[in-house]
Formats: C-alpha cells, sequence, structure tokens
C-alpha cells in the first residue's frame, strides 16, 4: 500500500496527527460545506437519507433500478477520475487521491489492486476491496446478493476518467450479502 501524499506532495495530514479533514471545511462567509478536491459545494448525507434514495428509486424502477443507481455512479466516478488524473501529478496519484478522498468522506477504505499503468498501456484488470462501506452497511441486502451497484458504477467511471478507456466493473463480494469486506473486479471493456 503507498502512503498517501496530498497533490501538492505534502504528506498525508492523518498520519502526521491532524484531526482535520483536508477535503471538507466549513466556510464562516458562506456558511456552507465546501469541498476543496473538486471546488463545490458538499452535504452529509447519513444512512437514513441514503438509503430514502436508494429503496425509492429500486421501488419505483423495479428491475430497472439497479441499472440507473449504477450509472449514477458512472456518472459522478467518471467525473471524480478525470478531474482527480488533471489534478494529480501521475495516474497513480489520482488513484491515491481518490482513495483518501472516499476514506475521508466517510465511504470505506479502498484497497486498490493492480490498477497501475504498464508501458503506457492501462491495466486490463484490477481488484478494489473496500472495508467498512457506508454504502453496503446502509443496504443491508436481503436477497443474499452483492447490492452496491452505485460503487460499482463509480469504481468503472472513476476508471475510465483516470485512463480515458473503458471500464466494466463487478462485484464479486458484498457486506450487504454478508461478506467481511465489498470486493470489485474492474475489467476494461474489449476494443478500448
Amino acid at each position: 500500500m503507498r502512503q498517501f501524499r496530498m497533490p501538492d506532495g505534502s504528506a498525508d495530514p492523518l498520519s502526521v496527527g491532524s484531526a482535520e479533514n483536508p477535503f471538507y471545511h466549513f466556510s464562516q462567509k458562506t456558511k456552507v460545506i465546501e469541498d476543496s478536491a473538486f471546488n463545490c459545494r458538499a452535504i452529509l448525507v447519513n444512512e437514513r437519507f441514503w438509503n430514502k434514495i436508494r429503496s425509492s428509486i429500486l421501488d419505483l424502477l423495479k428491475d430497472a433500478g439497479p441499472l440507473v443507481i449504477y450509472e449514477l455512479g458512472l456518472e459522478c466516478g467518471f467525473d471524480m477520475g478525470f478531474q482527480g488524473k488533471t489534478r494529480a501529478k501521475t495516474k497513480g496519484n489520482a488513484i491515491d487521491l481518490f482513495t483518501y478522498y472516499v476514506m475521508m468522506s466517510g465511504w470505506g477504505r479502498f484497497e486498490v489492486s493492480e490498477l497501475k499503468l504498464k508501458d503506457a498501456t492501462p491495466p486490463r484488470k484490477a481488484t478494489v476491496k473496500v472495508y467498512d462501506s457506508f454504502f453496503a452497511k446502509a443496504a443491508k441486502s436481503q436477497t443474499g446478493n452483492p447490492s452496491c451497484f452505485f460503487l460499482s458504477g463509480l469504481l468503472a467511471g472513476l476508471a475510465e476518467g483516470a485512463f480515458s478507456t473503458g471500464y466494466n466493473c463487478l462485484e464479486t463480494k458484498c457486506i450487504a450479502a454478508g461478506d467481511d469486506h465489498c470486493e470489485f473486479v474492474l475489467t476494461r471493456r474489449p476494443g478500448d
């Protein structure tokens, strides 16, 4: 596991004892939470709020619900990957920035394997493990199946935005289905 460094090269604030979140701050001037990583306003969302959104989409759209949630994640992930790529010095730094950002956002602890460029070629396959996933713990699957549709889309979009090539993402393990962590397999789409 690489030690995270901020895009400006400074050390990870958590490793030097800072309790402050480097991405979010409440502006006394505007009275809003600001996200410094993506230069936009931020909100806090708890499990109940997320569950209402997720369950409403699934109830209203039935079988199409998981696809809609995946597509929402895909769009968000692409934007995060593209912006991360432009802000970070290397694509590896963009992945480090993402894993640190989502941890500091309360989404869980992400471990990424094999998501590196080899000879300037995007990786064909990577595995992402997510521990203490906000989305899985909030979902509490009643089917016994993986149910992190948003994260699956987010990871596929992130890889596509960061590496400028298409990816599919399949969740193979899920906390909501009884596993101790969520696991996602990213594969480069044929022809990309």
